[in-house]
């Protein structure tokens, strides 16, 4: 199939958005596509979200060091101007699929496979936790990422199991992290670092990660020095 057929076949699809929402109006219709997904909200698509693999590929390169942080910050903030508000928070933040190598086989590092699901978890978007990743299940290609889930409890990661438990109690009790506006700030500290702002005018929350091996501070403006922007490194005069 040519990329014109498929693009042909895939407006189709969008087209028929009317009738699921009409027989259950809480039906969402999700597209998947593989790389940045702007071009078919602002096409208007009729999707309400994406499987959110820009998502995936950004934090894995920030994480494994092939992109700096700067993108990494763009990469959300182009995420937010191009899905908008509603089209990124209804996209899910996906870190593997059935369709690629699962998390901790891409990432190699137990600690780095906790950073990816903090920022499942934190940043604009549902996250979709793949079957088996809670508890760090290996594989890599197709079809090695669709192994049978792993049920003998003895071969569990139970730490990752127990942090995917404190997140998503973090998530639920935080409204800002599930339905938030969000401000990018990591690209006002001069390291390796990701910073947003989640914020409903009623709540707000800050999510921070800096994997530079230095100290660092964020601040954010808030009434009534709404005006002020900058960052202070820490002890530093």
């Amino acid at each position: 199939m040519s990329d014109s057929q498929a693009d042909s076949s895939l407006m189709q699809v969008s087209q028929g958005r009317g009738p699921p929402p009409a027989r259950q109006p809480q039906a969402g219709l999700l597209d998947e596509l593989n790389g940045f997904s702007g071009s078919w909200f602002e096409a208007g698509g009729g999707f309400h979200g994406m499987m959110n693999y820009w998502f995936r590929t950004a934090t894995l390169a920030w994480l494994t060091g092939e992109i700096e942080a700067v993108q990494m910050n763009h990469a959300v903030r182009d995420a937010r101007k191009g899905y908008g508000l509603t089209g990124l928070l209804c996209s899910w933040n996906m870190l593997s699929s059935h369709d690629t190598p699962r998390l901790i086989t891409s990432l190699g590092d137990a600690e780095k496979a906790r950073l990816a699901l903090l920022m499942q978890f934190t940043l604009p978007g549902v996250p979709l936790v793949y079957y088996g990743e809670e508890i760090g299940m290996e594989g890599g290609a197709d079809p090695d990422c669709r192994r049978t889930m792993r049920w003998d409890l003895a071969q569990w990661n139970h730490a990752q199991r127990d942090w995917v438990k404190r997140l998503i109690s973090i998530r639920q009790t935080n409204p800002a992290l599930q339905y938030g506006e969000v401000t990018v700030l990591g690209d006002r500290l001069a390291g390796n670092a990701l910073g947003a702002a989640p914020d409903t005018k009623v709540q707000a929350a800050s999510v921070q990660l800096d994997i530079a091996p230095r100290s660092g501070a964020i601040y954010q403006a808030a009434d009534p020095h709404t005006h002020y922007t900058y960052f202070k490194p820490r002890n530093r005069g």
